[in-house]
């Protein structure tokens, strides 16, 4: 089973595309969403290129998704903290730094800039699991509350993926619901707009997707920024084992 009936996503890039399913790319980002494998995530880099850190990582983490979690095999998996699901996005990660790590050490004329700014979030029925460097954050909005997936404070790793082997971000577990909201934005669209304003928005449209990307677009923009929010929202629509 996939997730297209139980989810509704609107993501947006910088450059103002607006898309619902697939890999898009736009100034310094990379999005993707797979609703069939209840993927979503967010990529930054400084170069887009089809070999660059930002759209390596994004094609690394699909593949890895797919290879060991595939759509019809891994819904039956329930999510725990050492899930299945939980232990291919570590798998994953590691194997984002091992190429990227690598790549950097076999071309040294190219510098250091070859880290990632990454975020992934994967559905399972009722939970989710969810990694982030701090250059991306990601939210549940519950009833009219907005929270941090992850804390700030709680973040083991500020520094990108691929510049040090070592970098392991936290992957947490956590639950959702019917009517929830998941957010994922950039830390630029975030300092434009602000935690209380994205919840206050979100509460106000209750659901309406469109109409709430639209007034934080409308924000960033009279705020001063030529680009518009990146980020990602995801309406649950009814949980996994729902009807």
């Amino acid at each position: 089973m996939n997730l297209f009936n139980h989810i509704t996503i609107l993501a947006q890039l910088t450059n103002g595309q607006v898309f619902s399913h697939g890999t898009e790319r736009s100034g310094t980002q990379i999005l993707s969403v797979n609703p069939e494998l209840g993927l979503i995530a967010m990529a930054l880099g400084d170069d887009l290129s089809n070999n660059a850190p930002a759209p390596k990582s994004i094609e690394i983490l699909l593949d890895d998704i797919e290879l060991n979690l595939g759509a019809n095999e891994r819904r039956a998996v329930p999510l725990v903290n050492e899930s299945l699901a939980t232990l291919c996005l570590r798998e994953s990660v590691d194997n984002i730094n091992e190429y990227l790590f690598s790549s950097t050490h076999q071309n040294q004329n190219q510098g250091s800039g070859k880290g990632v700014g990454l975020a992934a979030m994967l559905l399972l029925k009722n939970q989710l699991c969810y990694f982030a460097t701090s250059d991306i954050y990601s939210f549940l909005f519950k009833g009219n509350q907005l929270s941090h997936l992850i804390e700030p404070t709680d973040t083991d790793s500020t520094r990108q993926i691929g510049e040090d082997k070592a970098v392991q971000p936290e992957v947490v577990a956590r639950e959702y619901s019917s009517g929830d909201i998941l957010v994922m934005i950039s830390a630029q669209g975030l300092n434009a707009l602000g935690p209380d304003f994205i919840r206050v928005t979100l509460s106000r449209f209750e659901g309406n997707l469109e109409m709430a990307l639209r007034q934080m677009t409308i924000r960033m923009r009279r705020s001063g920024s030529e680009q518009n929010p990146a980020l990602i929202l995801c309406h649950i629509n009814s949980v996994g084992n729902e009807k």
